[in-house]
């Protein structure tokens, strides 16, 4: 039950929140690139743009697992419950 619950919270929390807010950033730094005074030197504008894509790339592995546990659900090879 926990697992089936996991993978509906994180299912939720990718679509809602990781997604959007990494478009938002992506979106973002195309903004900075173009002359938006920062108080944050670009350098560390660029690692904070890299930290945010290996996360993002951290949640998109976790969301293809849990849709491999949902599949494995579906097939009966996990139980629901």
């Amino acid at each position: 039950m926990l697992s089936t619950l996991y993978m509906a919270a994180f299912a939720f929390k990718y679509w809602f929140h990781d997604v959007p807010f990494y478009r938002l950033s992506r979106d973002q730094s195309d903004r900075e690139r173009h002359g938006e005074p920062s108080v944050v030197s670009p350098k560390f504008l660029r690692f904070l743009r890299r930290v945010d894509k290996v996360c993002f790339a951290l949640d998109t592995a976790n969301f293809a697992l849990c849709c491999l546990l949902f599949l494995a659900k579906c097939v009966g090879v996990l139980p629901w419950w």
